[in-house]
């Protein structure tokens, strides 16, 4: 059996979500014993599940560690690479049958097959390997795959987006009966993870990871209006009561090109309160690497 994950602690997110669901049938379609699955409920906010109704597909099953530590299991992940955002929570340790992500490799990744793309979506890399294999999607499947790709690219209008992704969305319109247009999917779909609609709990989690043994917690979120004006006193005095030793929250204001990234460090002295970016950055490419080398000259 192939468990079939996506990133599932501390959240979870659409991508991940249709993603395992598509990797699931990759698998069966070339016979291979499969099931997506995900072992956090905490992980599963309103909203996203809310979306993940439209796709019309069957929800990854909830699993314990029971199940994951048989020995005649392996493990492919999407949409993450630190084992730690799924079964690694349980410390298992196994190496990875497959790894599709568009997020930096993790060093704690150990995999037969890795692939990595930057591409604003990890459903349009398993859409790839469909087309690769010629393999058929179903029309929920097709619906699916779209709604992925628009949640994790705000509709296609992110800074991440990629050509590709844009590709597979027009190939998938083409091939398959998706019952509802590319605008009304984007109507229902962005308007529940638009910036406006969120509470300051769900802005301060949004793509919420863990790092440093879980002592850093870093979130983002892109706007694409000055919604963000209103409510960033708010958030700035909530963000100091999140848990971590530090806590950053990266604010990708489209509209400006720029980033903000504001710092909540309790334990090591070092970050700024905010720092000012005069483009888009990425957290996994510009902050993440940055961020972690100063704790460990800070721990020398």
């Amino acid at each position: 059996m192939i468990y079939c994950f996506g990133h599932c602690f501390p959240y979870t997110d659409i991508d991940s979500l249709v993603g395992s669901v598509l990797l699931e049938k990759y698998f069966k379609l070339q016979n291979k014993e499969a099931e997506a699955v995900y072992f956090n409920e905490d992980a599963l906010r309103e909203s996203t599940l809310d979306i993940f109704k439209l796709t019309g597909l069957k929800m990854p099953r909830l699993i314990d560690k029971e199940e994951l530590s048989r020995e005649n299991v392996e493990f492919a992940l999407v949409d993450h690479n630190d084992i730690m955002e799924s079964f690694g929570f349980f410390d298992i340790e196994k190496e990875v049958l497959l790894c599709i992500d568009h997020h930096t490799i993790q060093s704690n990744l150990k995999a037969k097959e890795i692939r990595f793309k930057k591409i604003g979506a990890a459903c349009s890399m398993v859409a790839e390997m469909f087309i690769e294999k010629n393999l058929e999607f179903t029309n929920d499947l097709a619906k699916g795959c779209v709604i992925g790709i628009i949640s994790d690219t705000m509709g296609l209008r992110n800074a991440k987006t990629s050509e590709r992704d844009r590709e597979i969305v027009k190939y998938l319109y083409k091939n398959y009966n998706i019952d509802i247009s590319f605008r009304e999917l984007v109507e229902k779909t962005v308007k529940q993870v638009m910036f406006r609609n969120m509470t300051i709990e769900r802005i301060l989690t949004n793509s919420l990871r863990e790092y440093n043994n879980g002592r850093v917690g870093i979130s983002q979120i892109f706007v694409l209006n000055e919604d963000y004006k209103k409510r960033i006193s708010d958030i700035l005095e909530e963000g100091k009561k999140m848990k971590y030793d530090l806590y950053i929250f990266a604010l990708h204001i489209q509209k400006e090109n720029r980033s903000v990234v504001y710092y909540f460090d309790r334990k090591y002295n070092i970050f700024p309160v905010y720092e000012e970016y005069d483009r888009v950055i990425s957290r996994s490419r510009d902050l993440l690497p940055h961020v972690l080398t100063q704790i460990k000259l800070r721990s020398t």
